[in-house]
């Protein structure tokens, strides 16, 4: 069975008045996913907005009967006002204190709760668009939340590296055993057409491993943590539970999350080639990866060049406490803070019960169109 968002195909002219896609009167997410996700999810009411696309690179957006009670931020005058956060109330740190990587959690998951608000400032508003290229488009919300994330970690941690999506990167971090890896908005094409799939990842890498990854859904309130060797978890409307990758050991009833923005031919060949059970189409590699790390898909995969080091370093982090399995699309582990940040082997990501069936699966498709593991799809 697939199943994919009704925007996938362009901007939609007036969203639904339902909840947003992860609330609890969401038809698209309670047909996909079942009730056990809807058990303790964030109900977020969304203003009516109408898009259109007046000129290349701005999205214009009418609000209509807005219901939030905004307010000021006032750590940024040019800021427009804004919907209450989902974080405005501390997330509990679910790992005991004195615990490995404690400290770090603690201040990330503060830092989220700002950052939050501000991305949520300017979702659905009139925003202006730029395109770093053809696919990847770049906003204020993802320049200010950027500054910010890495002032404050800079604050908190001066001795440590930061690549961040938005900020101009140096060979400094490289002699750091401690980086940051930093997406401050992964879904920026969701978040412009008003589609609540969007997120802000935080990742640690440590000697170049994934050691901590926090990822935020702003508009939800829905947040993924991940410690290898210590836990993953999932926090919903005040409520944090452990999270835990599935059993399914068949390729035909496993469930596969991939790209709403970015799924390509050949990744539609694979998908056919390995023969899933459902397909889920969905924005953000961060909300993907936690689809598998709570065993509400078995397999996330991006068979592409366009993958960086921020979009997978703290979803891999996730999965892997979660007890999934991560690798390149030719079963290689993934090593972060490189020289190239551009991870031009692509990435899966599975529950392990047939990660090497997967990589077969994927790499002789890959194979079929010239791609190969020496060079990947650079």
């Amino acid at each position: 069975m697939a199943w994919e968002s009704p925007l996938h195909k362009g901007v939609r002219s007036k969203p639904p008045k339902s909840k947003s896609l992860f609330g609890p009167n969401s038809t698209e997410w309670r047909s996909c996913h079942g009730p056990c996700l809807l058990r303790s999810c964030r109900a977020y009411s969304a203003p009516e907005v109408k898009f259109s696309v007046d000129r290349p690179g701005r999205a214009s957006a009418v609000p209509m009967n807005i219901g939030w009670t905004t307010q000021p931020y006032n750590a940024a005058a040019t800021v427009p006002a804004r919907p209450p956060s989902c974080l405005s109330m501390p997330i509990a740190n679910p790992m005991p204190k004195g615990a490995w990587l404690h400290h770090e959690t603690d201040t990330v998951l503060g830092i989220l709760g700002t950052a939050g608000d501000i991305v949520s400032g300017y979702f659905a508003k009139d925003t202006d668009v730029a395109f770093k290229n053809i696919d990847e488009p770049v906003t204020a919300a993802d320049r200010e939340c950027s500054a910010f994330i890495t002032s404050s970690l800079r604050n908190v941690f001066p001795d440590d590296g930061i690549l961040s999506e938005e900020e101009p990167d140096t060979t400094v971090r490289l002699s750091k055993e401690r980086v940051w890896i930093i997406d401050p908005l992964d879904g920026t094409q969701e978040f412009v057409i008003g589609l609540p799939q969007f997120v802000i990842m935080v990742g640690l890498a440590i000697h170049g491993k994934p050691c901590l990854g926090i990822v935020l859904q702003p508009t939800s309130g829905l947040v993924y943590i991940g410690i290898p060797g210590m836990g993953a978890w999932v926090h919903r409307n005040g409520c944090t539970l452990p999270a835990r990758a599935g059993h399914r050991n068949e390729l035909s009833r496993m469930r596969a999350a991939v790209s709403r923005s970015h799924l390509t031919a050949l990744m539609e060949t694979c998908l056919d080639d390995a023969g899933f059970a459902e397909r889920t189409r969905i924005g953000s590699a961060g909300l993907k990866a936690g689809l598998v790390a709570e065993d509400q898909a078995d397999c996330w995969f991006h068979a592409s060049i366009g993958l960086k080091e921020w979009d997978v370093c703290a979803p891999h982090a996730i999965l892997e406490a979660a007890g999934a399995t991560v690798t390149d699309c030719w079963g290689r582990d993934r090593r972060y803070n490189q020289a190239d940040y551009h991870l031009r082997h692509g990435v899966i990501a599975s529950n392990g019960r047939r990660h090497a069936q997967l990589i077969d699966h994927i790499s002789r498709v890959c194979a079929n169109h010239g791609f190969h593991g020496d060079n990947g799809f650079a």
